[in-house]
Protein backbone atom coordinates (compact mmCIF):
# COMPACT_ATOMS: atom_id res chain seq x y z
CA UNK A 1 0.00 0.00 0.00
CA UNK A 2 1.12 3.53 -0.74
CA UNK A 3 1.49 6.00 2.06
CA UNK A 4 -0.53 9.20 1.91
CA UNK A 5 1.03 11.86 -0.22
CA UNK A 6 3.16 9.52 -2.28
CA UNK A 7 2.67 9.04 -6.05
CA UNK A 8 3.60 6.10 -8.19
CA UNK A 9 4.77 6.47 -11.76
CA UNK A 10 2.56 4.56 -14.18
CA UNK A 11 3.92 2.93 -17.29
CA UNK A 12 1.22 3.60 -19.91
CA UNK A 13 3.00 1.74 -22.67
CA UNK A 14 3.17 -1.52 -20.76
CA UNK A 15 -0.49 -1.43 -19.77
CA UNK A 16 0.24 -0.85 -16.12
CA UNK A 17 -2.58 1.73 -15.94
CA UNK A 18 -5.38 -0.84 -16.25
CA UNK A 19 -3.97 -2.92 -13.43
CA UNK A 20 -5.20 -0.37 -10.88
CA UNK A 21 -8.77 -0.19 -9.62
CA UNK A 22 -11.25 2.15 -11.35
CA UNK A 23 -8.93 2.55 -14.33
CA UNK A 24 -10.79 0.29 -16.78
CA UNK A 25 -11.83 3.30 -18.86
CA UNK A 26 -8.25 3.62 -20.09
CA UNK A 27 -8.24 0.10 -21.52
CA UNK A 28 -7.18 -0.18 -25.15
CA UNK A 29 -9.48 -3.16 -25.83
CA UNK A 30 -11.45 -2.82 -29.10
CA UNK A 31 -15.20 -2.93 -28.29
CA UNK A 32 -16.47 -2.39 -31.84
CA UNK A 33 -16.77 -6.12 -32.36
CA UNK A 34 -19.30 -6.32 -29.51
CA UNK A 35 -21.82 -4.00 -31.15
CA UNK A 36 -23.61 -6.71 -33.13
CA UNK A 37 -25.84 -6.38 -36.16
CA UNK A 38 -28.09 -3.38 -36.53
CA UNK A 39 -31.84 -3.94 -36.25
CA UNK A 40 -34.20 -3.64 -39.19
CA UNK A 41 -35.98 -0.30 -39.25
CA UNK A 42 -39.78 -0.20 -39.09
CA UNK A 43 -41.64 0.61 -42.28
CA UNK A 44 -44.73 2.79 -41.94
CA UNK A 45 -47.21 2.41 -44.77
CA UNK A 46 -49.47 5.44 -45.23
CA UNK A 47 -53.21 5.03 -44.74
CA UNK A 48 -55.43 6.83 -47.23
CA UNK A 49 -58.54 7.63 -45.21
CA UNK A 50 -59.83 10.04 -47.85
CA UNK A 51 -60.28 7.20 -50.35
CA UNK A 52 -63.43 6.12 -48.49
CA UNK A 53 -65.08 9.53 -48.84
CA UNK A 54 -65.52 9.29 -52.61
CA UNK A 55 -69.08 9.82 -53.91
CA UNK A 56 -70.97 6.60 -54.61
CA UNK A 57 -73.01 6.81 -57.78
CA UNK A 58 -72.87 3.20 -58.99
CA UNK A 59 -72.36 -0.30 -57.73
CA UNK A 60 -68.70 -0.20 -58.78
CA UNK A 61 -68.20 2.90 -56.61
CA UNK A 62 -69.78 1.14 -53.63
CA UNK A 63 -67.54 -1.91 -54.05
CA UNK A 64 -64.50 0.34 -54.37
CA UNK A 65 -65.41 2.24 -51.20
CA UNK A 66 -65.85 -1.03 -49.27
CA UNK A 67 -62.55 -2.36 -50.57
CA UNK A 68 -60.70 0.84 -49.68
CA UNK A 69 -62.20 0.82 -46.19
CA UNK A 70 -61.13 -2.78 -45.58
CA UNK A 71 -57.62 -1.96 -46.80
CA UNK A 72 -57.36 1.11 -44.57
CA UNK A 73 -58.64 -0.78 -41.50
CA UNK A 74 -56.15 -3.57 -42.14
CA UNK A 75 -53.25 -1.10 -42.28
CA UNK A 76 -54.47 0.62 -39.10
CA UNK A 77 -54.73 -2.72 -37.29
CA UNK A 78 -51.32 -3.98 -38.36
CA UNK A 79 -49.61 -0.67 -37.55
CA UNK A 80 -51.36 0.05 -34.27
CA UNK A 81 -47.99 0.27 -32.49
CA UNK A 82 -46.90 3.06 -34.86
CA UNK A 83 -50.17 4.90 -35.56
CA UNK A 84 -51.89 6.44 -32.58
CA UNK A 85 -55.62 6.09 -31.94
CA UNK A 86 -55.98 3.15 -34.31
CA UNK A 87 -59.26 2.00 -32.74
CA UNK A 88 -60.80 5.47 -32.89
CA UNK A 89 -59.81 5.89 -36.52
CA UNK A 90 -61.33 2.54 -37.47
CA UNK A 91 -64.62 3.27 -35.71
CA UNK A 92 -64.88 6.72 -37.28
CA UNK A 93 -64.00 5.42 -40.75
CA UNK A 94 -66.48 2.53 -40.74
CA UNK A 95 -69.25 4.65 -39.25
CA UNK A 96 -68.62 7.31 -41.88
CA UNK A 97 -68.79 4.70 -44.64
CA UNK A 98 -72.13 3.18 -43.65
CA UNK A 99 -73.92 6.34 -42.54
CA UNK A 100 -72.67 8.94 -45.04
CA UNK A 101 -71.03 7.28 -48.04
CA UNK A 102 -73.06 4.17 -48.83
CA UNK A 103 -76.80 4.62 -49.41
CA UNK A 104 -79.03 2.49 -47.24
CA UNK A 105 -81.43 0.13 -49.04
CA UNK A 106 -85.14 0.73 -49.31
CA UNK A 107 -87.63 -1.79 -47.88
CA UNK A 108 -87.78 -4.70 -50.32
CA UNK A 109 -91.60 -4.73 -50.32
CA UNK A 110 -92.02 -0.97 -50.85
CA UNK A 111 -93.33 0.58 -54.07
CA UNK A 112 -90.06 2.42 -54.67
CA UNK A 113 -88.01 -0.76 -54.35
CA UNK A 114 -90.32 -2.64 -56.69
CA UNK A 115 -90.00 0.21 -59.18
CA UNK A 116 -86.22 -0.23 -59.23
CA UNK A 117 -85.36 2.93 -57.28
CA UNK A 118 -83.38 1.15 -54.59
CA UNK A 119 -79.63 1.57 -55.00
CA UNK A 120 -78.90 -2.06 -54.16
CA UNK A 121 -81.81 -4.12 -55.44
CA UNK A 122 -82.34 -1.94 -58.52
CA UNK A 123 -78.97 -2.82 -60.10
CA UNK A 124 -77.73 -5.89 -61.91
CA UNK A 125 -75.08 -7.77 -59.97
CA UNK A 126 -72.77 -10.67 -60.68
CA UNK A 127 -72.11 -13.48 -58.25
CA UNK A 128 -68.50 -12.44 -57.63
CA UNK A 129 -69.60 -8.89 -56.80
CA UNK A 130 -72.24 -10.17 -54.41
CA UNK A 131 -69.72 -12.37 -52.62
CA UNK A 132 -67.19 -9.54 -52.39
CA UNK A 133 -69.68 -7.10 -50.91
CA UNK A 134 -70.78 -9.59 -48.25
CA UNK A 135 -67.18 -10.51 -47.50
CA UNK A 136 -66.14 -6.87 -47.12
CA UNK A 137 -69.08 -6.14 -44.81
CA UNK A 138 -68.15 -9.16 -42.70
CA UNK A 139 -64.53 -8.00 -42.38
CA UNK A 140 -65.59 -4.46 -41.49
CA UNK A 141 -68.00 -5.81 -38.88
CA UNK A 142 -65.12 -7.67 -37.26
CA UNK A 143 -62.94 -4.54 -37.30
CA UNK A 144 -65.76 -2.50 -35.79
CA UNK A 145 -66.47 -5.05 -33.06
CA UNK A 146 -62.78 -5.24 -32.14
CA UNK A 147 -62.44 -1.47 -31.99
CA UNK A 148 -65.67 -0.94 -30.03
CA UNK A 149 -64.68 -3.47 -27.37
CA UNK A 150 -61.30 -1.73 -27.00
CA UNK A 151 -62.66 1.77 -26.30
CA UNK A 152 -64.51 3.34 -23.44
CA UNK A 153 -68.21 3.65 -24.09
CA UNK A 154 -70.39 6.72 -23.83
CA UNK A 155 -73.92 7.52 -24.87
CA UNK A 156 -72.89 9.08 -28.15
CA UNK A 157 -70.43 6.30 -28.92
CA UNK A 158 -73.03 3.65 -28.07
CA UNK A 159 -75.46 5.31 -30.48
CA UNK A 160 -72.88 5.41 -33.28
CA UNK A 161 -71.87 1.77 -33.02
CA UNK A 162 -75.45 0.51 -32.72
CA UNK A 163 -76.65 2.45 -35.77
CA UNK A 164 -73.56 1.43 -37.73
CA UNK A 165 -74.08 -2.27 -37.02
CA UNK A 166 -77.75 -1.96 -37.97
CA UNK A 167 -76.74 -0.31 -41.24
CA UNK A 168 -74.41 -3.22 -41.97
CA UNK A 169 -77.27 -5.64 -41.40
CA UNK A 170 -79.53 -3.72 -43.79
CA UNK A 171 -76.90 -3.64 -46.54
CA UNK A 172 -76.17 -7.35 -46.11
CA UNK A 173 -79.88 -8.15 -46.16
CA UNK A 174 -80.42 -6.23 -49.40
CA UNK A 175 -77.37 -7.71 -51.14
CA UNK A 176 -78.22 -11.25 -50.09
CA UNK A 177 -81.70 -10.95 -51.63
CA UNK A 178 -80.31 -10.09 -55.07
CA UNK A 179 -80.23 -12.83 -57.67
CA UNK A 180 -76.95 -12.73 -59.54
CA UNK A 181 -77.13 -12.59 -63.32
CA UNK A 182 -74.47 -15.21 -64.04
CA UNK A 183 -74.91 -17.65 -61.13
CA UNK A 184 -77.85 -17.18 -58.74
CA UNK A 185 -76.78 -18.36 -55.32
CA UNK A 186 -78.99 -21.04 -53.70
CA UNK A 187 -78.64 -19.13 -50.44
CA UNK A 188 -80.07 -16.01 -52.05
CA UNK A 189 -82.91 -17.98 -53.64
CA UNK A 190 -83.94 -19.48 -50.32
CA UNK A 191 -83.54 -16.14 -48.57
CA UNK A 192 -85.71 -14.17 -51.01
CA UNK A 193 -88.22 -17.00 -51.49
CA UNK A 194 -87.55 -17.77 -55.18
CA UNK A 195 -86.07 -21.26 -54.68
CA UNK A 196 -88.04 -24.20 -56.12
CA UNK A 197 -90.42 -25.77 -53.69
CA UNK A 198 -92.71 -24.57 -50.93
CA UNK A 199 -90.46 -21.82 -49.56
CA UNK A 200 -91.18 -18.28 -48.44
CA UNK A 201 -88.90 -15.28 -48.11
CA UNK A 202 -87.14 -14.49 -44.87
CA UNK A 203 -87.36 -11.10 -43.21
CA UNK A 204 -85.58 -9.32 -40.38
CA UNK A 205 -87.43 -8.29 -37.25
CA UNK A 206 -86.46 -4.71 -36.51
CA UNK A 207 -88.50 -4.46 -33.32
CA UNK A 208 -85.58 -5.03 -30.93
CA UNK A 209 -83.55 -2.31 -32.64
CA UNK A 210 -86.47 0.10 -32.41
CA UNK A 211 -86.77 -0.53 -28.68
CA UNK A 212 -83.03 -0.30 -28.00
CA UNK A 213 -82.55 2.85 -30.06
CA UNK A 214 -85.31 4.88 -28.45
CA UNK A 215 -83.02 6.40 -25.83
CA UNK A 216 -79.91 6.80 -27.99
CA UNK A 217 -78.14 10.15 -27.87
CA UNK A 218 -77.99 10.91 -31.59
CA UNK A 219 -76.04 14.15 -31.78
CA UNK A 220 -74.99 13.50 -35.39
CA UNK A 221 -77.75 14.20 -37.95
CA UNK A 222 -76.39 11.45 -40.19
CA UNK A 223 -76.94 8.91 -37.42
CA UNK A 224 -80.48 10.15 -36.83
CA UNK A 225 -81.24 9.92 -40.55
CA UNK A 226 -79.76 6.45 -40.77
CA UNK A 227 -81.84 5.27 -37.80
CA UNK A 228 -85.01 6.57 -39.44
CA UNK A 229 -84.15 4.76 -42.70
CA UNK A 230 -83.41 1.53 -40.82
CA UNK A 231 -86.76 1.64 -39.06
CA UNK A 232 -88.55 1.94 -42.38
Amino acid sequence: ALSPGTMRELDVQSGDVTAHANMGGLNYFDVESLVGRSGVGKILRPVDLAAVAAPVNSLADAVRALRNCVHACTLLANQSNQIRNSYCLRVSLITHLFTQVLPLPLPFDSHQAKAGRCFWSGQRMKHETQVEVLQDVRLLARHLATACLSLRTSRTFDAARLVCFASMVCVSDAVLRIQADDFPSPVSQHYNGTAPGPVTAFALDIGDFAAESQALLLTDPYLATARAQILE
